[in-house]
């Protein structure tokens, strides 16, 4: 027989089968169903010639094509193609592809390039091709998915010159953990205002970047991001500005970085710490102040770095009917708030 260019129309309904010969049969994939044209019953029928002059050659189909019919009359049908995919990197993934009315060679293809054929994937340690070879099925299951599994594939029927239709598949990736510069703690002097960054790197897409403190989210951030080296991935920067007059010492800000891979996000905090001289306050005990009692001096002084060392200036005479003294303080790192110094002495009258 001689078959002539045959064509396919494609409908989402049903169409009446009544009067299609041999091979004009109702194919169906995915959601769509195919099926031969009256018009191309009729050539069949009529034994028509090819183009070329040639019989019973088999037909070149374009892709997504899905069935051939060769000169014996069988149909060459991928009941099951490939479809686009999202996964997050190291999850396992299997792209589907049965075929019935074939027995020759089949080769998957990814951007072009041929990954094996039939269930030889030796090339490709994490690849393998499942499913029951007598029924058709010949599916690609990626184990670990990776950013180089990336890409556009294909199942190819070879010697029925024939193709799936090519699915995209998607690797997302999630940013590493974001990291605040100078964390944990960032140190800045009272009356200073306070700049923070934070970044978050490797995402796929770029990661979004989110300030909270006290459970809301701050506002006026400044993002950048830069697109790495491999074309894919990319790395996220955030600057936050707060005036000195909306920061108080002991504060947590969190910086949270997300994206499609990490939906949920990742945290990195900061706690903020204000230094300040010491408030140094000089009081005597027992008012009043008698000639000749026993009295007490307290010295207390509030700092950050909090104060730990207290030092006492001999008390001298002065042009005053009051007693004097003075206190002096230094500053470190001890973590205590407040201290309090107190020396006893008696109450000597000065004369002028």
């Amino acid at each position: 027989m001689h078959l002539a260019e045959l064509h396919f129309i494609e409908f989402k309904t049903k169409i009446d089968q009544s009067g299609l010969g041999r091979c004009a049969r109702l194919l169906r994939f995915s959601d769509v169903s195919t099926v031969f044209t009256l018009k191309d019953q009729k050539r069949l029928q009529g034994e028509q010639p090819s183009a070329s002059g040639r019989s019973g050659a088999p037909l070149s189909l374009s892709p997504g094509t899905s069935a051939v019919c060769r000169r014996e009359r069988s149909c060459v049908v991928f009941i099951q193609q490939p479809h686009d995919l999202v996964v997050v990197a190291g999850q396992t993934v299997t792209l589907p592809c049965s075929i019935t009315g074939y027995d020759g060679m089949v080769l998957w293809v990814k951007d072009g390039l041929a990954l094996g054929v039939n269930r030889d994937m030796s090339g490709y340690p994490r690849y393998d091709v499942t499913g029951d070879h007598s029924k058709g099925e010949y599916h690609l299951l990626i184990q670990r998915t990776e950013l180089t599994d990336d890409g556009s594939f294909e199942c190819q029927a070879i010697q029925a010159a024939t193709r799936s239709r090519p699915a995209r598949l998607t690797v997302l990736v999630p940013p590493d953990d974001p990291v605040i510069n100078g964390a944990p703690v960032v140190s800045l002097r009272a009356g200073d205002s306070l700049n923070l960054t934070c970044h978050a790197d490797n995402a796929k897409p770029a990661a979004s970047i989110i300030w909270i403190r006290n459970g809301e989210v701050l506002n006026g951030a400044a993002y950048t991001k830069t697109l790495l080296r491999d074309g894919r991935r990319e790395s996220t920067v955030s600057t936050l500005h707060i005036s000195a007059s909306n920061i108080e010492s002991g504060q947590q800000i969190t910086c949270r970085a997300s994206n499609k891979a990490a939906p949920n996000g990742k945290e990195a905090t900061v706690t903020i710490d204000i230094q300040h001289f010491p408030l140094v306050n000089l009081s005597v005990e027992p008012q009043p102040v008698l000639e000749g009692n026993l009295v007490k001096f307290h010295c207390a002084a509030k700092a950050n770095p909090p104060v730990t060392h207290y030092s006492r200036l001999q008390m001298h005479a002065v042009p005053q009917t009051e007693p004097s003294a003075k206190c002096n303080v230094m500053k470190s790192s001890i973590k205590r708030e407040e201290a309090l110094h107190t020396e006893t002495g008696f109450l000597e009258k000065h004369s002028i």
